[in-house]
């Protein structure tokens, strides 16, 4: 896996390709030399978009991507494909800001590099590999016994078993439908490990809709489409993850239109996850959009708090067989579930948060301790402070005034108290870099160098572990 922030470099003239941000670069074929960020930087960036987005999120949108950053305002996002570009974009551009604010890389925005050669070169293991995905292309972790049903999934959850218990050559079509991270992948993949457990020798598929695309283009232009129908038609299970993107792309719609047809028609079975219902799907016609809905179709809903207390207690579980370490005070778990906002991914990250944490935190791990750690994905927007109030408990809490910490006195003691307000303003706070820095009155250099000093101090000093704790609840939060 190449992900990391880093020194990109190559060497030619090609031109770069217009299209909304996103650029066609060919590795050979464009001078690019970028800025390089030390090592420690580039690892804490990483580990913290994993434990933001999810672990499963981060294998499959990430595995294959590279970040670089071509000049002062702009994270640049290397990928294999529009595809990911546009996925990438539409669900993850967000963190991927907020992640670098929290190492103290100061971008506004991000840019996307589509690199043409590795597009040309698709294959299932490469994009799955990462995953520990089987040769079918399915993750084990995605079994019936790790999805957690409740009142929003259960119709889809029933669905998929009757799919599971059809009788080989039977043939049938399942279509879940509903957000980003309510657990489609998850359940569509269950049933494919459930058929393939169930059907002895049975030639099972699992693809992204990228990947169908990049194969059936691909077969096209090598005048190689009978073989790519030919391998396609002659599974016994198909499973197309986010086959949303197949909007506006004619030729690909009318090829999964046939897929389906030919697959069904011979008592195959496939199985497809969308984030909309088809029919709001406007560039699907009439045919493809019947096709479907002759088929099983449900929807998943996003959790109630009752289901997001299931999954977190469930994920906790799990995690403490690899992280006996973490542990969580009474009634932590339900205050973060009760509270907690998004999909089941937003609780993915939260465990993650978690487990990182425990490392430099009192165990266990208090309420107190959750609110500031989660802010960003819990439903209680008076948890966060503003930087004055931040100054104040450092102030207070050390002995000196408010103004000490923005003033120009560089003794020892005021230095490690300002380091420390400036660290906690970052974590604590939606504030830039710049930001922080007008607040504090030191330029840009100066915060950064402050936030990584004291998470540096964090890893190898408990004394300063214990003086930020203690100054965190010491914080007068706003009503």
């Amino acid at each position: 896996m190449q992900t990391a922030i880093g020194e990109l470099s190559t060497a030619g003239n090609s031109p770069v390709s217009p299209g909304n941000n996103h650029e066609s670069l060919q590795r050979n074929d464009c001078d690019v030399r970028t800025r390089v960020l030390n090592m420690e930087m580039s690892t804490g960036f990483v580990r913290l978009l994993k434990a933001t987005i999810g672990n499963d999120a981060f294998s499959n949108w990430f595995s294959n991507t590279e970040f670089s950053l071509p000049d002062d305002h702009t994270i640049l996002i290397h990928v294999p494909s529009r595809f990911s570009a546009d996925y990438i974009e539409a669900n993850y551009s967000a963190a991927i800001l907020n992640c670098c604010k929290k190492v103290g890389v100061r971008v506004l925005k991000s840019r996307y590099r589509v690199r043409k050669s590795a597009a040309n070169n698709s294959n299932i293991k490469r994009l799955h590999s990462p995953g520990g995905r089987n040769h079918a292309g399915l993750d084990p972790r995605f079994s019936f016994e790790r999805f957690v049903v409740g009142e929003a999934n259960k119709a889809a959850h029933a669905a998929a078993m009757r799919i599971c218990h059809l009788k080989r050559g039977q043939g049938g079509l399942l279509h879940l439908y509903g957000a980003t991270g309510v657990g489609k992948t998850h359940l569509i993949m269950a049933a494919g490990q459930h058929l393939d457990t169930a059907w002895s020798d049975a030639d099972i598929r699992f693809m992204t809709a990228e990947l169908f695309t990049s194969e059936f283009v691909t077969s096209s232009r090598t005048r190689k489409l009978q073989e790519f129908r030919q391998r396609i038609r002659s599974l016994d299970v198909l499973l197309i993850d986010d086959i949303q993107f197949f909007a506006g792309k004619t030729k690909t719609t009318e090829e999964l239109e046939l897929t389906i047809d030919a697959l069904t028609g011979f008592g195959k079975v496939i199985m497809m996850s969308c984030n909309k219902h088809i029919d709001e799907i406007e560039s699907f016609g009439p045919r493809l959009r019947s096709r479907i809905q002759h088929g099983l179709v449900a929807k998943i809903g996003m959790p109630d708090t009752k289901l997001k207390r299931q999954i977190l207690h469930a994920k906790l579980a799990e995690l403490r067989k690899t992280s006996p370490h973490v542990r969580l005070a009474d009634g932590v778990a339900t205050f973060i579930s009760d509270n907690i906002g998004g999909d089941i991914r937003h609780i993915e990250g939260a465990v993650g948060r978690l487990d990182a944490a425990a490392s430099y935190l009192p165990l266990p791990i208090t309420q107190h301790h959750a609110a500031h750690l989660l802010m960003d994905l819990l439903n209680i927007q008076h948890l966060r402070p503003r930087i004055v109030d931040i100054v104040e408990a450092v102030a207070s809490y050390y002995g000196l005034k408010p103004t000490d910490l923005v003033s120009k006195n560089r003794s020892a003691a005021v230095a490690r108290a300002r380091q420390i307000g400036i660290f906690l303003a970052s974590e604590m706070t939606p504030h830039s870099v710049s930001q922080i820095g007008k607040h504090f009155a030191r330029d840009y250099t100066t915060v950064n160098y402050s936030i990584n000093k004291i998470r540096g101090l964090c890893n190898s000093r408990q004394d300063v572990v214990n003086d930020i704790d203690a100054i965190r609840k010491g914080i007068t939060l706003p009503q």
